[in-house]
């Protein structure tokens, strides 16, 4: 019986003593994280070394980003004057058709760390702050920008050319002209006001200016013409807070989404103001939306 025991408590240390030494062995894991843009997109974002003191720990100030090859980074941390290199992350496409790829990161730690699944902090928080930046669009472009579609198909249309200076004044008085001529021909104003401002030299802009309406308008004046768009047809849209001025921030942050995603460009881009809200200032708040047209 004593002989049975020593013989079942032997096997059990030499059990334990097994798993230390296989668990506390160092092998190379791999966190992989999705991002919805093309490779080299996603390689020029990685690239950019101020963004990397965000996405390490607070304390890993000093580090390294080496190019190993055009899809492979090194990240190594400074002690002195060398660099310890702590991980590799390498950049492929999910498929070749697809604008998307992934990041793989590839670091050395203990096997008993996956056996848990708890990758060191610093590896950790390095995938976590990657998936937040590539795929939260506020993070990556400044602004919340999603996926719509064309709803309000015809539009009352007008456009003056005038001195930039003088867009915040004009614009409300083109919206109360259209909204008038749509109430005298018995045309549902839909509440969506919509404009572009196309810049003509350094002092003045064409401004183009519309309001949706349902119904089929007789062109009795000029100046103002019906304007259609396809219906469901795809748009770009960000949102944001904040200022008319902001606009051309947000059309930019649009274009540059619109070449990481592959798409196309299939009409100009016009901003829509709140139906509710005719402060037209150029420091006034207001909850506005940047449309881009694309296939």
């Amino acid at each position: 019986m004593k002989r049975n025991k020593l013989i079942a408590g032997l096997l059990i240390i030499a059990l334990v003593s097994l798993i230390l030494f296989y668990g506390n062995k160092t092998q190379i894991s791999t966190l992989t994280v999705s991002s919805p843009v093309f490779v080299d997109k996603t390689m020029e974002y990685l690239h950019q070394s101020d963004k990397w003191r965000d996405w390490l720990p607070a304390g890993d100030t000093s580090f390294a980003i080496r190019t190993i090859d055009p899809l492979t980074l090194e990240l190594a941390f400074k002690k002195g004057d060398s660099a310890s290199p702590v991980a590799r992350i390498q950049v492929s496409p999910v498929t070749e058709a697809e604008p998307s790829s992934k990041i793989q990161i590839h670091y050395p730690a203990k096997r008993y760390q996956n056996w848990f699944g708890n990758p060191p902090q610093q590896m950790a928080q390095l995938a976590e702050k990657l998936d937040r930046f590539f795929n939260d669009t506020k993070e990556l472009y400044g602004y919340a920008i999603e996926h719509s579609f064309v709803e309000d198909t015809s539009y009352l249309f007008k456009k003056i050319t005038i001195p930039t200076d003088l867009v915040f004044e004009k614009l409300p008085l083109i919206y109360d002209s259209l909204i008038q001529f749509a109430r005298k021909q018995h045309l549902e104003y839909r509440g969506v006001r919509i404009f572009n401002i196309h810049r003509l030299d350094s002092t003045h802009c064409q401004l183009n200016a519309s309001i949706a309406i349902h119904g089929t308008p007789a062109l009795s004046d000029d100046n103002i013409f019906l304007k259609q768009m396809p219906y469901k047809k795809n748009l770009l849209v960000a949102y944001y807070r904040g200022s008319i001025t902001e606009a051309d921030k947000a059309l930019e942050a649009l274009e540059k989404y619109r070449g990481d995603h592959g798409l196309i460009r299939m009409a100009i881009p016009f901003v829509q103001l709140p139906a509710d809200d005719f402060n037209l200032s150029d420091t006034a708040a207001l909850d506005i939306k940047v449309f881009y047209p694309v296939f």
